[in-house]
Order: structure tokens, then C-alpha cells, then sequence
């Protein structure tokens, strides 16, 4: 089990894994009230348990261009298996909404490195590649994209 326990979703035509010790809960879609000025990334935020989260598209984040997407917030839950899987780590705490989740289980192929320049400014949030039984599975580096979205709001 070297890839040990994860989240394993899509965006896009792309599978992900979110190691499970930084997940707290995975819901469905939730009303978005959109943040004027917010980076690209941030689609918003939604109240949740009494908490007011920012909640980052994914797809931007890890998308292979720099500074892609509009701005403006997308819909939310317009896709019957969209989620929102909401990220503690350090004293931060927010939510990814991402086009579906597949299941939690570990990751068991042998872990290869990123590709350097295969995914472009976005493999700086990525830490190994599995080749599953299922097919291939990108890890995320749950620190690296937290701290990411943190420098977005110090522009």
C-alpha cells in the first residue's frame, strides 16, 4: 500500500487521489455566494456546520496553464456527481469542488514521479502517478495545494 488511503476523484477526463488523513467529509454541492476580487481558483464560499469555507475549482488549480479561468464563479452541482471534499490541514480549512468521487481505497501500483513539464505549473501540487488496476491515478500533495492557495490570496 504504498499510496496508502485516499480519495480517488475526476476533473475532467483526469483521476486524482487526495490522501484521506487531510479529508474531513466529502458533500454534495452546496449554495455558493461568490467573493468580489477572489483569484481565479476560488469559486466562492459556501457555510457549512457553521463555518464559512472558500471553495476552489480543482480543475483550475490543477490545470495545466497558468492563471486559466475566468474569474467568475461556475455553477455549482451541475453535474449529478459533483462534490465538494472539504480539506483540513494546518489551521486551514476549505473545500475542493471537483466533477465526481469515485471512492476511498489505498493506492496499490508502485508510484512513478511526475513527469517534469507534463503538467505545467500544476505538477508543482503533485507527488507520484499509480498505475491502478482501473487505470492511472494522480496524487495530490495535500501541503503543496493548500500553500498554493494560500500565496493566491498574498497577491
Amino acid at each position: 500500500m504504498e499510496g496508502g488511503l485516499c480519495v480517488i476523484f475526476r476533473e475532467g477526463t483526469e483521476r486524482y487521489a487526495l490522501a484521506l488523513d487531510g479529508v474531513d467529509e466529502v458533500l454534495d454541492p452546496k449554495p455558493i455566494s461568490f467573493v468580489p476580487q477572489a483569484p481565479a481558483p476560488c469559486l466562492g464560499v459556501v457555510v457549512h456546520q457553521g463555518l464559512i469555507l472558500p471553495v476552489f475549482d480543482v480543475g483550475v488549480l490543477l490545470s495545466e496553464v497558468e492563471g486559466e479561468g475566468s474569474g467568475a464563479p461556475e455553477p455549482v452541482g451541475t453535474g449529478a456527481l459533483t462534490r465538494l471534499i472539504v480539506l483540513s490541514y494546518a489551521d486551514f480549512r476549505l473545500a475542493l469542488q471537483v466533477d465526481r468521487v469515485e471512492r476511498i481505497a489505498p493506492l496499490t501500483g508502485a508510484p512513478q514521479p511526475v513527469e517534469a513539464g507534463s503538467r505545467g505549473t500544476a505538477e508543482r501540487y503533485l507527488d507520484a502517478v499509480f498505475v491502478e488496476p482501473d487505470g492511472v491515478v494522480t496524487r495530490v500533495n495535500t501541503s503543496a495545494l493548500v500553500e498554493g492557495i494560500d500565496r493566491l490570496f498574498e497577491r
